[in-house]
């Protein structure tokens, strides 16, 4: 299969926003997520559903820079030091890694998704190498801001006011990219929802699906509400 003909999932988020338990259940849809995921973790037992050699690309270049993924930076930041000549080995090597493990590992199926919430700050650099991989969708998963800032101050034993200092700067990330690219399918995901009950998970994926074409997998009820939790 081309890569014209495949579809590709951008999974956009900030940390402990959601986005694990919605790429796990797209991976219970039949979406491929790659060969090599990071392990399941005390504060995630169901699985990050993230491909560790991204991780580990998306934080090797950070150090170039001497970021941390928890630090602060510009949302143009990215853009802004890439039209540097200094920078453009760095560029280039990035793209050309990242290219080479979604051609080897990820987008190697009819349906493929991507999830690492330091891709909310790296698109500018990553995205252009994902459109070249298939059609994409970007799933954006929202969650009010206060349960994720109280959710990353518990797992990295951080006051709320750090935490929210890394959630505002992804979120700003996240909206900044979204209302600054020329995006045609989007979906946003409201993960507060979910759990509510006021819209449930099916009712999303029914409206990914109307975007992709059918799923690889039909999981009932039963599997998805055991999955999240919401049962």
């Amino acid at each position: 299969m081309s890569s014209s003909q495949k579809k590709g999932i951008i999974v956009l988020g900030c940390h402990r926003s959601g986005t694990s338990a919605v790429t796990g259940l797209l991976e219970l849809f039949g979406v491929h997520l790659g060969t090599d995921l990071i392990q399941p973790g005390a504060d995630n037992p169901k699985g990050f559903f993230e491909h560790s050699k991204i991780v580990r690309l998306n934080d090797c270049f950070m150090d170039q820079l001497n970021i941390k993924w928890w630090q602060p930076v510009p949302t143009d930041y990215l853009e802004s030091i890439m039209k540097e000549d200094k920078f453009s080995r760095l560029r280039v090597g990035y793209q050309d890694w990242l290219k080479q493990i979604m051609k080897r590992e990820v987008a190697t199926h009819d349906i493929w998704a991507v999830k690492d919430p330091r891709m909310t700050r790296m698109m500018p650099l990553a995205n252009p190498v994902f459109e070249e991989c298939g059609g994409l969708i970007y799933l954006v998963v929202r969650r009010n801001e206060q349960d994720i800032i109280k959710s990353l101050a518990r797992r990295h034993s951080c006051t709320e006011g750090e935490a929210e200092i890394v959630v505002d700067n992804y979120l700003d990330h996240l909206n900044y990219f979204v209302n600054n690219t020329n995006i045609e399918n989007i979906l946003n995901v409201d993960f507060d929802a979910w759990k509510s009950g006021k819209v449930s998970p099916q009712e999303d994926m029914k409206s990914l699906e109307s975007m992709l074409g059918t799923f690889n997998k039909q999981p009932s009820d039963q599997q998805i509400n055991k999955f999240l939790s919401l049962s």
